[in-house]
């Protein structure tokens, strides 16, 4: 099997005028210096709506495109906005990242766009394609601005608890066009998107996308479908999710997502669940499931534990779940099981029972052990290997992280193990010992490629601030970026 090359950047990440990438000219830009370089592989973090914090694996709805990555460009041409009101999306900055009132003038831009276009055919397949997901999340976002209340546990109860009876709701039911303005959003994004992915294809690039495990328990995936996820009386999460205490974390990670409610209600989770991987892989050419471990079996937290101390694991049905995948989709599933942490045998045997690539980190490979599973000597072929991921600190933040510790036998150990002389060398070997490995992928994230230290990191875990907003300078999107060792790639 030939080796594929990937590299990883958020849409989000790409410059342009404007205050976030989108899926504009830059987005094509980049797939075109992709393919010029022999890079199979565009990986990408999850596409849903975000919330105040940025975070892609925190969202209104898991199904839905964010709307901030629209291009707007396109409207100008089709004379549907005028050029002072696509200038006043420029950013105001260097620094600048989109902000609560870029948005909502973004949603204001569209709104206009909305009134001046006749709804046709195509948004009429669109919608019925994806009225599955489509109908609960405009209805949920109708009436947010209605009762003027983002958070739906705190909506009336009838309306929380979606009973469609209810006046409020059948008053918005009634007004159309209310309900097909967050619907034609949609269809906008999506059919952008669509039309970036066919053209990523036709180059020979591989969109690469990423599927929460868990969904936000604000969002019209819990409203629309609270009967799959383990709730209260006040559609509160009776457990949270979570990871146990471990090396990096003596507390654990308390998420507060909801779990589901496999063991009362496992047929309609498990339905859930194909039809979310399925509406995936239309998206993208293939797919990680982030936290992967879960489907095996996950870690519940009481309700009201700050901490993650005290949890438990509870039994996943994981392996019913891909085996119904199987029979509809064929043996070789497009799927990447992020199976980083703690992994049980259990968990292996459930990835390795399916086929499913995992994922090898050279980031954490060099601590001594002949035995690591992320040494590059003993990275499987049906593997995904990177120097990090959006999680790691920058390939020149960890070479820094190593100097300042000044552990003399940690750094002779990781020049032998490199066979290079000296950490100026560390960069290059690198990626070359990345791009070396039997993985059958290597993927290496912009920051890396363009040689970006600590203070570019896309996600600190556990750190709540400053996270998510990565820009690329307009000058490093080039026809030169991905000059390293070309002629190894």
């Amino acid at each position: 099997m030939k080796k594929q090359i990937g590299i990883l950047a958020h849409i989000s990440s790409l410059p342009n005028d404007y205050d976030i990438g989108t899926l504009g000219r830059e987005s094509y830009r980049f797939i075109d210096i992709l393919s010029k370089n022999n890079i199979n592989i565009w990986q990408i973090l999850p596409i849903n709506p975000t919330e105040k914090d940025h975070s892609p694996y925190s969202s209104v709805c898991s199904f839905a495109g964010n709307l901030s990555f629209i291009d707007f460009e396109e409207f100008l041409e089709n004379n549907l906005i005028s050029k002072e009101e696509l200038d006043n999306l420029k950013r105001k900055d260097d620094t600048s990242f989109e902000s609560e009132e870029s948005l909502e003038y973004k949603k204001s831009l569209l709104r206009k766009i909305f009134t001046k276009t006749t709804l046709d055919e195509d948004f009429q397949n669109f919608t019925e394609k994806n009225k599955f997901w489509l109908e609960d999340y405009a209805l949920f976002l109708s009436l947010q601005e209605k009762l003027n209340e983002k958070l739906f546990y705190n909506w009336p109860t009838d309306i929380a608890k979606k009973e469609l009876c209810n006046p409020i709701i059948k008053e918005l039911l009634e007004e159309e066009n209310e309900l097909n303005y967050h619907k034609f959003t949609q269809y906008i994004f999506f059919k952008q998107y669509m039309k970036l992915k066919n053209y990523a294809n036709s180059k020979g690039v591989k969109i690469f996308g990423d599927l929460p495990i868990y969904v936000s328990k604000n969002s019209s995936d819990v409203w629309g479908d609270q009967d799959i996820f383990l709730l209260d009386s006040d559609m509160q999460p009776k457990l949270k999710a979570g990871v146990p205490p471990d090396y990096f974390s003596e507390d654990g990670q308390a998420w507060g997502n909801p779990v589901y409610d496999w063991e009362n209600n496992k047929t309609n989770v498990l339905s859930w669940w194909i039809q979310r991987i399925k509406y995936s892989l239309e998206l993208f050419d293939l797919v990680r499931i982030d936290h992967f471990r879960g489907l095996e079996s996950f870690w519940v937290i009481p309700k009201d534990d700050e901490t993650a101390i005290n949890g438990w694991w509870e039994k996943c049905y994981g392996d019913e779940l891909f085996q119904k995948l199987k029979e509809e989709l064929g043996e070789d599933l497009p799927i990447i099981a992020e199976d980083l942490g703690e992994i049980t045998p259990e968990v292996i045997a459930l990835r390795d029972k399916y086929k499913l690539p995992g994922m090898k980190i050279l980031a954490f490979a060099y601590d001594g052990n002949e035995n690591n599973p992320y040494l590059p000597k003993n990275c499987e072929e049906n593997s995904i290997s990177y120097i990090g991921t959006h999680d790691n600190n920058t390939l020149i933040g960890w070479k820094n992280e190593i100097l300042n510790r000044d552990d003399k036998e940690e750094i002779n150990r990781i020049l032998s193990a490199l066979n290079i002389n000296s950490m100026d060398e560390f960069e290059n070997a690198l990626i070359n010992t990345l791009i070396e490995t039997k993985s059958k992928i290597s993927i290496i994230s912009i920051q890396d490629i363009l040689l970006h230290d600590e203070n570019y990191r896309m996600n600190i875990p556990g750190v709540a601030q400053g996270n998510w907003t990565y820009r690329m300078n307009m000058d490093e999107l080039n026809e030169d970026m991905i000059k390293i060792k070309r002629e190894k790639i």
